[in-house]
């Protein structure tokens, strides 16, 4: 499966913190996988600021006085620097959109996608569902059977609440003229 940085971000942000010791060993490859590369929190300009995630969405073109080349610099995609001689760039005005996306081996049936799947579901159930940031990967993972399964849910009857087992000994209590427990 292909995924792009900004749903691979969105998918650590899902996935459970706990589990037994085989989710455990699926959460932590596949966090292993999902986090970008040095290379890519260098190309991307990643950075956290406090609890978010900030990265450059492309590149800013620039035109070397000295040398007059003319290129997009993946170092720093704000002030470009000659890849020829080093010096800093003049911005010619052009972008490039910096999208790379990562292909992450998941399998059908795989242990992985019911985790992943799972922890949608679970959203879904709490209507916590970011549908910007969670569908994309709702897309990605869900089945036909997955969707069948979360409609048939919202099909059922809600249980009824359960009963007050105090107040029913109180009310009892009450009726045969004893103190109330």
């Amino acid at each position: 499966m292909k995924f792009t940085l900004q749903e691979r971000f969105n998918l650590m942000g899902i996935l459970p913190r706990e589990g037994n010791i085989l989710t455990a060993r699926v959460l932590h490859d596949l966090r292993q996988k999902l986090a970008p590369s040095d290379r890519e929190a260098e190309e991307f300009a990643i950075r956290a600021d406090g609890q978010t995630v900030r990265w450059e969405t492309e590149q800013a073109e620039g035109r070397c006085e000295a040398c007059g080349v003319t290129a997009y610099d993946p170092k720093n995609a704000a002030r470009p620097n000659c890849p020829k001689c080093g010096k800093p760039m003049l911005p010619t005005g052009e972008h490039r959109p910096l999208k790379k996306d990562k292909d992450i081996a998941i399998g059908a049936d795989s242990l992985t996608r019911k985790v992943v799947v799972d922890a949608l579901k679970d959203l879904s159930r709490r209507n916590k569902l970011d549908v910007a940031n969670h569908w994309p990967l709702v897309e990605k993972f869900f089945s036909k059977a997955d969707f069948e399964e979360l409609e048939a849910e919202l099909d059922e009857p809600e249980p009824e609440p359960a009963k007050d087992e105090v107040g029913d000994k109180r009310k009892a209590a009450a009726k045969a003229g004893k103190p109330k427990p």
